[in-house]
């Protein structure tokens, strides 16, 4: 849909966004989940012993998830929608790997993803332009690094407790709602604020992790994290 009827609230660049009335929806957000649970039902629906056993031979199983994962990516690629593509190997990697236990996956994303890096920086003039900026800011401060430059600024601004609720001045920071809204809290909150936004975000992961070693598996035993076969088998 946002190959054909996709904008950007910006008026140009990728146009990554469905919008009508001034709302914007990126539909590449909620993806990120649905793929993240696409996965996880259809690696659940596989014979545990053949992945604890046969992790040389795991391509032919996988298969149908390279083939739906890789036309999600090729849609952003299109889109030069770069940052969710990465995303994406990252979360492939992560839950096959989850399943799988083979370190093997973790050596194959970390592969691509330099290689994809690399390649975007070859051919993407957006993604040498970012990488520039990132490796020094200061070259060019009020043209193509002046959104980093005024995030850093921003956070300087924080300091330790910060401006206070309302009032930063997040507007100075090109797209703060949505490329720099870490700088834009860092700068109302300051130190004490995102220190406790980062432990409140490691709580969520932990008790996620937690509800997920301990929910039952399709056979009926509780996750193992060790990577060993520990279903029984059942008579019937």
């Amino acid at each position: 849909m946002t190959l054909i009827l996709g904008t950007n609230p910006l008026g140009y660049g990728p146009r990554l966004w469905l919008g009508c009335c001034g709302l914007y929806f990126q539909p590449s957000e909620p993806l990120k989940l649905l793929l993240v649970v696409y996965l996880a039902a259809y690696l659940a629906g596989l014979d545990p012993f053949y992945l604890s056993r046969h992790r040389g031979s795991l391509l032919p199983l996988l298969a149908p998830t390279l083939l739906m994962t890789g036309l999600a990516m090729a849609l952003l690629l299109a889109q030069r929608d770069l940052g969710t593509a990465s995303i994406f190997i990252f979360l492939y990697v992560m839950v096959v790997y989850a399943a799988t236990g083979d370190r093997r996956i973790l050596i194959y994303g970390g592969l691509t993803l330099l290689l994809a890096g690399a390649a975007g920086y070859a051919l993407f003039d957006v993604v040498r332009l970012r990488v520039d900026a990132w490796l020094n800011p200061w070259l060019d401060p009020s043209g193509r690094s002046y959104q980093i430059v005024q995030s850093l600024l921003a956070v300087a601004n924080g300091g330790l407790i910060g401006r206070g609720p309302g009032l930063g001045n997040p507007t100075l920071v090109p797209i703060s709602h949505a490329d720099f809204i870490f700088a834009a809290i860092a700068e109302e909150h300051g130190l004490i604020g995102i220190m406790a936004l980062l432990a409140t975000l490691a709580l969520l992961a932990v008790r996620g992790m937690r509800a997920a070693s301990t929910h039952p598996t399709p056979t009926g035993d509780s996750w193992q994290p060790d990577w060993q076969p520990t279903w029984q088998v059942r008579a019937s």
